[in-house]
This record gives C-alpha cells, sequence and structure tokens, in this order.
C-alpha cells in the first residue's frame, strides 16, 4: 500500500482529466520525454528510504483517462515498462555438487539511459547514451536479475560476464530487450569449479 504524502484535488470545472502514475518517484521534467536511468549497481539492497538498485530501476507505470470527480475512486493498474533479465545457472551433465563461488555477474554493452512518454507509457533507449555494464541483482545462488532499457544489442560484443575464482567468462550474443517482457537466459556449467565454462 503506498501512501500519498500528499493530497491532490480534483480541477473547479467539470472537464475529464487523465490521471497517471508511476514508480519510483522522480521530479518530472516533461510528461512525454522524461528521462530515466537504470542503476549500473543493481546488487546494492534498500537503506531505509534510499531504493536498491534492482528496485530503483524497476519503473512502473499507469493510467487512467476521461477521469470525472463522480467516478470516485480513481483506480490504476501498474505494469512494468522496462526489460527484466533472468540469468539461471544449470548444471551440466558432467558438473556436481554446489554452484561455484560467483563474485558478480555482469550485462555489458547496453545504454541505462532511457527516455519514458508517461501519455502511453512507451520507452525507448536514449539514442545519446552512451554503452556500459550493469551489475545483476543475486536472487539465488544460481540466479541472477536484472533491469535492463529495451533496447538491441548486437552479437559481436560480449553480453553477460560471470566471474568465479577470479577467473572471467564471457559470453557473446545478439539480444533484443522488449518493454514489459522477462527475458530468461540459462548458463550451463560443465567440470568441477576449477574447470568451469559458460555456455
Amino acid at each position: 500500500v503506498w501512501m500519498a504524502t500528499k493530497s491532490i484535488y480534483w480541477p473547479q470545472t467539470e472537464n475529464k482529466v487523465d490521471v497517471y502514475g508511476y514508480y519510483p518517484y522522480m521530479d518530472l521534467i516533461s510528461v512525454d520525454e522524461q528521462p530515466f536511468s537504470v542503476a549500473l549497481d543493481q546488487s546494492t539492497s534498500r537503506e531505509g528510504d534510499v531504493l536498491g538498485g534492482y528496485e530503483a530501476s524497476d519503473l512502473l507505470w499507469a493510467k487512467s483517462s476521461g477521469i470525472t470527480k463522480e467516478n470516485g475512486t480513481v483506480e490504476l493498474s501498474y505494469k512494468h515498462i522496462m526489460s527484466k533479465l533472468l540469468i539461471k545457472l544449470v548444471k551440466g551433465p558432467e558438473y556436481s555438487g554446489d554452484f561455484p563461488d560467483i563474485s558478480g555477474l555482469y550485462i555489458h554493452n547496453v545504454v541505462p539511459t532511457a527516455i519514458v512518454d508517461l501519455t502511453n507509457g512507451s520507452v525507448v533507449k536514449d539514442m545519446y547514451g552512451e554503452e556500459t555494464t550493469i551489475k545483476a541483482k543475486r536472487v539465488d545462488d544460481g540466479t541472477f536479475e536484472a533491469i535492463i532499457v529495451p533496447q538491441r544489442v548486437e552479437s559481436s560484443k560480449p553480453l553477460v560476464e560471470l566471474i568465479s575464482y577470479g577467473v572471467s567468462y564471457l559470453m557473446e550474443s545478439s539480444f533484443y530487450f522488449r518493454n514489459g517482457k522477462v527475458h530468461m537466459l540459462e548458463l550451463t556449467i560443465n567440470g568441477n569449479p576449477d574447470q568451469i565454462s559458460v555456455e
């Protein structure tokens, strides 16, 4: 349940209004061209009122159109409008035991900045944004997740990096991150922890 910090009053006229909702909170610069950025380190946790990196990146949006005072309560159904990458580690046929010690999982060559149109919930990659690296959030020993700005990543560039026992393993792949979608990627680990390979 979210409680408003201040009351919003209906306009004195009988005109219909459109009501928008979004989370997390940000100061609006423009309703139809609002800048937004996902966190580069999404592994951080919430501290008091400061959101963790993953939660601060997961932009929610809702809209109710043509509302009047007589409608009463305004209902807003929120939806996720960014893209989510869910990465699962899978044990190969020759792998036994627990997952190896993983110090970090990173998504490379993605633009973290976007332009959001709150009138329709659309998100586009900032055409002037620079590609960078995002550190994913660990869900459990074999699962990581990250919020990505919707975009296409070319196949000639590294996409995912897994760091284990001080060794870095890179996977190249083309990928199309779509609005409001969860994309699952499985990384198969073969052999023992000293001979890890990623497919």
